[in-house]
């Protein structure tokens, strides 16, 4: 059996950033309170993220950023759509 792979699209939202959208979609992959989770800091430095993604996205340029967070393989891409799958 092939383990799920979940995918969150972008929040339209003006408020909801990518961070916030990868410890979400953590937090339900993994059935964890968000604050339960350890800091995304540990995995990734999130100010530089947003920075990347924020310019990637306004620049029209080609971005995907892969890194593991709490046991899952976490890949963010220009969009700021975030994917989440299990490390095997």
């Amino acid at each position: 059996m092939v383990p799920p792979v979940a995918r969150r699209e972008p929040a339209t939202g003006p408020n909801t950033t990518v961070t916030r959208r990868i410890v979400e979609r953590v937090s339900e992959i993994t059935d964890e309170e968000a604050t339960e989770l350890p800091p995304l800091y540990n995995a990734v430095d999130p100010e530089a993220l947003g920075e990347l993604v924020d310019s990637a996205s306004n620049h029209a340029q080609s971005l995907k950023i892969t890194f593991t967070y709490v046991g899952h393989k976490v890949t963010v891409d220009e969009t700021g759509a975030v994917r989440v799958s299990p490390i095997h």
